[in-house]
């Protein structure tokens, strides 16, 4: 065996430093943690808006699907017109004359939407100064259907308005 030399016997053994703690977290944590609650916050609520501005829209559609087998003409506008007021509440849309009325309607859709239902709207309106003994006597005839999917498509893509939708209806 070797001998210690006398001047190591004065020392003490190696002591490992205590492992680094994880708390309390660097100040970076802090902020990621914040701006990650803000995020959810803020989606969260914008959620519940858009929710909320597209419920008149989820009820018309419940209703339209309710009155698919038998939905006359005249069921169906005015299941538009309610919905209509319930998102222009301010306006005189609902006892608008039909050439205006189906103006608005058009107005709310895409150009492609605006070319496709355009001629329907104005067979609609046609038919409805004919001869009643010259109508369809069918009670979901061709044109209903046809004008069934209008609506769907209305209540679909027209709603909710956005605000240039709101300026220029108010401007009516």
């Amino acid at each position: 065996m070797t001998p210690i030399d006398p001047r190591l016997q004065d020392m003490q053994d190696i002591i490992a430093a205590p492992a680094a703690s994880w708390w309390p977290l660097a100040p970076g944590w802090y902020a990621l943690a914040a701006t990650a609650l803000t995020l959810v916050l803020v989606t969260s609520w914008l959620l519940y808006r858009r929710y909320q501005e597209r419920r008149m829209q989820r009820a018309a559609l419940r209703q339209l699907q309710q009155l698919t087998a038998t939905a006359s003409i005249a069921e169906l506008t005015h299941l538009l017109k309610q919905t209509t007021q319930a998102y222009f509440p301010n306006h005189a849309l609902v006892s608008l004359p039909t050439a205006k009325w189906h103006a608005f309607l058009l107005q709310q859709l895409s150009n492609s939407a605006q070319a496709r239902y355009s001629e329907l709207l104005d067979e609609i309106a046609a038919q409805a100064y004919q001869d009643p003994s010259r109508q369809t006597t069918q009670p979901y005839g061709a044109l209903q259907q046809r004008y069934y999917q209008f609506v769907k498509h209305w209540l679909k893509h027209a709603l909710p308005p956005n605000k240039q939708a709101l300026r220029e209806a108010s401007h009516d």
